[in-house]
This record gives structure tokens, sequence and C-alpha cells, in this order.
């Protein structure tokens, strides 16, 4: 099983590496949206949405979401020369829209403050969070905010931080993992929240964060 496992993981790592440093960004952003698209397939069916309608609805608002943030620096400058065209004509003054780029970053905000309180959920009251029932219309917001912001950091940071910053992000993600199951299965005595996964420990955690 451990053997399996490390199999494909590295085969899965040097496609990942590959895939980084060889393909053009948009090419890169492409393979990202395509795994973010089957993991909206799992995010369905673990939330037992089944409508032809309601996963197809699912799947054009997160496709119509990644096409606006892939076309934002575009439509940017597109309004930038519709407003320099009306501020010579009308003779008004304006800020250079364009210097709003960056405004899109700000939506990390939210999605790191989700993912901080949905583990204090499910390290303070794991019963609580099992027990926690959720509309269809919530389950389909979550998935799809937390696909959409997954797609969103990694595409943004290949185009905008280059191929190295890409990669170390990933590899602490990969460093991180394999620590945590590796001290775990060595050391894992306390567990961390078994209601949830009870394979996760304490020093498992711990040897993540070390």
């Amino acid at each position: 099983m451990l053997k399996q496992r490390i199999i494909t993981a590295t085969l899965l790592a040097t496609l990942v590496v590959l895939a980084v440093f060889e393909l053009p960004s948009m090419y890169f952003s492409l393979v990202i949206a395509l795994i973010t698209l089957l993991g909206a397939n799992e995010w369905l069916n673990l939330t037992n949405v089944t409508s032809p309608l309601r996963r197809g609805f699912f799947f054009a608002a997160l496709i119509g979401a990644m096409l606006f943030i892939h076309s934002w620096t575009y439509l940017l400058e597109a309004a930038a020369h519709l407003l320099d065209y009306l501020a010579e004509k009308y003779k008004f003054q304006m800020d250079d829209i364009r210097n709003q780029s960056g405004l899109l970053e700000w939506l990390a905000l939210p999605a790191v403050l989700f993912w901080i309180l949905t583990m204090m959920v499910i390290r303070n009251s794991p019963q609580g969070a099992l027990s926690l029932e959720l509309s269809v219309c919530k389950q389909g917001f979550i998935g799809w905010f937390v696909l959409l912001m997954s797609w969103m950091f990694l595409s943004r940071l290949r185009t905008f931080f280059g191929e190295e910053m890409t990669l170390y992000f990933l590899a602490l993600i990969w460093v991180a993992d394999i620590a945590a199951f590796f001290v775990g299965k060595k050391w894992g005595t306390v567990k961390l929240s078994p209601e949830i996964s009870p394979g996760k420990t304490v020093q498992g955690m711990y040897g993540a964060l070390g």
C-alpha cells in the first residue's frame, strides 16, 4: 500500500513539475481548471446532487466565474480605453482603472477566514460539524467558492509570480502532507478529530507544521 502510494505520488509530482515549468501560463491555468472541474464533479457526488439541471448550473457558474477572473485584466483594459475616450470627450479626470487589477487578490481573505473558521469548528466541536445540516444551495456555494478560490490562487500565482514560486508553494503542501503521514504513523497516539478523520493525529499535525 505504501509502495503504491509512493509510486503514484512520484508520478503525479513529476507531471505537476513539468506542467509548472513547461506549460505557458494560459495552458497551465487551463490544466488547473480541468482538475478543478473534476473536483467539482466529486463535490456534487459527495453532496448527492443528482439533478442534471442543478449539476449543469453548478458547472456553468464555476466555469463562468473562471472565465471572468481569467479575463479580468482584459476587461479592465477595455474599460480603461472606454473611460479614456469619455474623459477626453467630456473633459473630466479620473484615476486609471487599470490600477484596480489587484482587487481580485482580496478574494483570498474570505477564503482564508473560511478555512480558519472551519478548522476551529471541526477541532472544537467535531460532532457539531458532523451534525450540521446545510441546504443544497449552501453546500453548492461552499463547494463553488472553495474550488474557484483554489483555481484562482494557483493560476494567478503562476502568472504573476512565476514557476519557482508556484513550485515552492506546492512543495510546502507536499512536504507538510508527507511529514504528517510519517510522523503520525510512527509517533501518532492522540487522535486529532476521530469523528471527522480517524487516521489523523495531533503528532502528525505537529509534523506537518514542523
